[in-house]
């Protein structure tokens, strides 16, 4: 089956739209809200909806737009014959007309019926959006549904799909009834010992020995408990007397190391106390000896900073003398300077005056030549507007002719020529071959050898004697050629009229003469755009006198400040003179530099020395005030402690208390640390907690033979290694009948999976004609390696896997986005293949905006597979907001830039 044509009225934003289908390959473009999966979905349902359908799939074909019901008409191609298909979706009252090429015809029901069997679908009594879209979901592959598993599952079409395959050669191998009927007694045999999903059945042989084994196991692990339990307690209660004596030794050590260390703490502290005495004895003792030191020091350093002021001030007197010297040196010839640069800076003033002047006047002169320009511009453009105001005149008294009027008076020309030649056709000729001018035809008097042409009922005579009545042939066919005619003639007329021209020959002359008379203009308005391309040239023109006007006046103020240079005669002059002066400025500038550098430079040597001066005499005052402050002190530190002899005695006597304070300390302190207390008292911290810990064992272990001995009492009345020794036995013989149950289920479930296993692999040969075809049409895309592979479960085709370069295979959910459009693409094509044989060799496969997550490269690839699909024979018709992107493989294009616009492309198969 194949679409040739479609034409889709009044469907929701369509108004009026068709397409032709290229028989093999049509891409369908346009941008989004353009209408193409509308287009589509159109299609679909006219192929799938009955016409009479109502509620809310109808209201969801409406139109956008006030208009009749939706209408869409289809020409397609099924088992070698055309057939035209007419829907008209108006509720209950819709109409469906179906005819063929040999002049069949089909309406109603009975149309619908003969469309199901062309489509090879049933006749859906109470469709739904969902339940359409199930009508060749292989084929039609909607909006956002490019990734979906493309698996038919449930699809009507899987049993044509079944059948396919098995004229392929991939039937299952037929069963015997021999074969079957062990299968089945197998399977029995089999569901009575294991569920569907393999377990054990409950109530089953099996289970009940798995059941009895577990109740045996649990009875001897219960007996083995309690005779471990009975050996614990005696072994417990043993252990915790014989550790309860232990911690009871332990206990007296304890007290005894205890004593011990508390004993050394209280001498520890009779130390501390003696030391904190000496301490102070020793701090009294070290203050005065502390005091004298400092008093010593201080004399030395005091001896020691007089001597180098002594020596720093003898030169620092000297360089001071120098520099006031100097400094007096400095500031004359820094006045010297000043005057000098003063003067060059009034001679640079002056020649800065002259050269504005001479600068003036050179712009002076440049407006001029600027305002002379503008001037003639000025001319030339009122010369160019007043042709071209002229030329608009003239064409303004021409005839209203156009080239849209020339084609329609030679329109109107030809239809009357036209007219005029079938009326002539029509007509009789009558032609006098000899006479003496007494022949009327028609009341006319008619020559020798004249002819008239005769296109209705003409009275003849001739020499008053004979009358004759012509009546010409053609009847009604006449009349109306002649009504024709005059027609023809009275529009040809009124056009000339309403062109206000007597022929076409005037006609003609006129539009000659407007194309002209419009060149003309066009040629005077380009040059005046020329020169005034922005439309300012008269404000430049006049702006160009203001600045005439300031230059006449910045001249004239330049020239009273230059102290009366006469003007030049022509700009040139001007521009030599301004030349002269540039260079003259030039000098002045250059020694008004140097003066000035000479000057700074004094400046700066002046204000150097000055610095230096006031930096040296700051320098000598601060060494003879710190030489004043240095005698002073050393006066009174001797008068106060008797002189230099005095002091260093009392230093000696300081420093023998000292000595003896320090010494009586030291021997206090090494036998404080030789106690250690404070590993004292973390051996006194240690003992606490062993005793404390010791205690608790104790109890403990008390407690611990308490317990155990009453679990002798109370479970040492029975014979508990009698008792270990029956379930011990029980549970053997559980686990020997468990064993023997399990061999014989475990035989039939390996028989049992041994031939599903056998029945799978004839499943395998069933599906793989359908793998091998979805293989070859990614192998187009991906190359050789690749393999895909897919599951019949007895019933329906399902688990697409795809396989690459020998690695493990990906099931389709596990692909990417873009690899799950190109898979399912391939089956979906693969699909097509196989049943189009019963479709006349060919089906049509639609992808709307199926390949939105392909990238371009692959995109590319992807056009190998279409082409070879539609090679195999089928129609690929492709929806795209980008069809440039499917421009190599070389199919018809249709695009729909809006929602009323009709596009056709290929032939449409015809």
């Amino acid at each position: 089956m194949r679409l040739i044509s479609a034409t889709v009225r009044n469907y929701r934003i369509h108004r009026d739209t068709s397409v032709n289908f290229d028989p093999s390959r049509t891409i369908i473009g346009g941008g989004n809200e353009t209408g193409k999966s509308t287009f589509v979905e159109a299609i679909h349902r006219g192929l799938f909806l009955r016409s009479r359908a109502v509620g809310e799939i109808r209201s969801s074909m409406l139109p956008m737009h006030a208009a009749p019901a939706p209408e869409v008409e289809i020409t397609m191609e099924a088992g070698g014959s055309r057939y035209h298909l007419m829907k008209r979706f108006s509720g209950a009252s819709g109409t469906t007309q179906l005819s063929d090429g040999a002049g069949s015809l089909w309406r109603g029901e009975e149309a619908e019926s003969r469309l199901a069997a062309l489509v090879g679908v049933s006749e859906l009594q109470r469709a739904s959006k969902e339940r359409l879209q199930e009508q060749w979901a292989h084929l039609w592959v909607w909006q956002g549904q490019g990734m979906q598993d493309p698996s038919l599952r449930d699809s009507p079409l899987q049993d044509r799909l079944i059948r396919r395959l098995q004229e392929e050669g991939g039937a299952v191998v037929t069963q015997s009834d021999t074969d079957t009927g062990i299968f089945r007694a197998l399977e029995q045999r089999y569901r009575e010992f294991y569920t569907a999903t393999g377990m054990p059945k409950a109530g089953s042989e099996l289970k009940a020995a798995m059941e009895a084994r577990d109740r045996s196991e649990e009875r001897r692990i219960a007996a083995d408990t309690a005779y471990q339990r009975l050996l614990f307690a005696i072994n417990e209660v043993e252990k915790a007397e014989a550790e309860s004596l232990e911690c009871s030794k332990l206990g007296a050590t304890l007290r005894r190391d205890h004593a011990a260390v508390s004993a050394g703490l209280s001498k520890a502290a009779e130390l501390a106390g003696a030391i904190i005495r000496k301490e102070a004895d020793a701090k009294l003792a070290e203050a005065p000896w502390k005091a004298l030191v400092e008093v010593r020091e201080r004399v030395l350093e005091l001896q020691r900073d007089i001597s180098l002021h002594m020596e720093s001030l003898a030169p620092l007197e000297a360089m001071l003398e120098d520099l006031k010297r100097r400094v007096s040196e400095a500031a004359a010839a820094y006045e010297a300077a000043a005057a000098r640069s003063g003067g060059a800076g009034s001679s640079t003033a002056m020649a800065v005056n002259s050269l504005e002047c001479i600068r003036s006047w050179v712009a002076l002169f440049a407006a001029e030549e600027t305002h002379r320009r503008m001037a003639g511009l000025m001319q030339q453009a009122e010369g160019y507007s007043i042709s071209s105001r002229a030329l608009q005149q003239e064409l303004s008294l021409l005839p209203a002719v156009d080239s849209g009027a020339l084609s329609l008076l030679r329109e109107a020309l030809s239809e009357l020529e036209r007219a005029d030649a079938g009326l002539q056709a029509m007509a009789s000729g009558v032609t006098v071959l000899e006479g003496d001018n007494s022949v009327r035809i028609g009341g006319k008097t008619v020559s020798e050898g004249e002819s008239v042409l005769l296109d209705d009922a003409a009275e003849i005579e001739a020499g008053g004697r004979f009358r004759f009545m012509i009546q010409p042939g053609g009847g009604n066919s006449l009349l109306l050629a002649r009504i024709k005619s005059e027609e023809a003639r009275n529009r040809f007329s009124s056009l000339l009229e309403r062109y206000g021209v007597g022929s076409m020959q005037a006609a003609l002359e006129a539009d000659g003469r407007r194309r002209d008379l419009s060149a003309d203009r066009m040629t005077a308005d380009a040059s005046l755009r020329a020169l005034d391309p922005d439309g300012m040239l008269r404000m430049r023109f006049e702006a160009s006198g203001r600045q005439l006007e300031e230059a006449r006046i910045a001249a004239s103020s330049a020239a009273g400040r230059s102290g009366g240079i006469p003007r030049p005669e022509t700009e040139a002059d001007a521009r030599a003179l301004l030349e002269s002066f540039e260079s003259a400025l030039g000098e002045a500038r250059r020694k008004e530099r140097e003066e000035h550098d000479l000057m700074a430079a004094s400046g700066a040597l002046f204000q150097r020395l000055q610095t230096e001066l006031q930096l040296k005499t700051e320098e000598s005052a601060r060494q003879r005030q710190g030489l004043d402050a240095c005698r002073s002190e050393l006066e009174r530190l001797r008068q106060r402690h008797g002189g230099d002899e005095a002091l260093q005695e009392a230093l000696g006597r300081a420093l023998g208390d000292k000595n003896e304070a320090d010494g009586a300390l030291a021997a206090l302190q090494a036998l404080y640390r030789d106690l250690q207390p404070s590993q004292l008292e973390k051996d006194l911290e240690r003992l606490d907690r062993a005793e404390r810990l010791n205690r608790q064992r104790i109890q403990e272990c008390r407690e611990c033979a308490s317990s155990q001995r009453a679990v002798l009492e109370r479970d040492g009345t029975d014979d508990p290694s009698g008792t270990l020794y029956a379930a011990t036995e029980g549970a053997r013989q559980a686990e020997a009948q468990y064993r023997a149950v399990l061999q014989r289920a475990m035989a039939t479930k390996l028989l049992y999976e041994l031939f599903c296993e056998e029945q799978a692999e004839d499943a395998r040969r069933f599906s793989r004609p359908l793998a091998d075809k979805i293989t070859s049409y990614l192998r187009c895309m991906f190359g050789p390696g690749l393999e895909a592979a897919i599951d019949y479960t007895g019933k329906t085709f399902s688990n697409i896997r795809i396989q690459r370069g020998g690695t493990g295979s990906i099931g389709f959910s596990g692909l990417s986005g873009g690899m799950q459009e190109q898979v399912s693409a391939a089956v979906r094509l693969s699909i097509a293949e196989l049943l189009a044989e019963g479709y006349g060799g060919t089906l049509p496969v639609v992808f709307d905006d199926a390949f939105t997550n392909t990238d371009p490269l692959r995109v590319q690839l992807l056009q190998r597979m279409l082409d070879r699909a539609a090679s195999n024979g089928l129609q690929i018709i492709i929806l795209s907001c980008n069809p440039g992107e499917y421009a190599s493989l070389g199919a018809s294009s249709v695009s729909l830039d809006g929602p009323v616009r009709r596009e056709e492309g290929g032939d449409g198969g015809i």
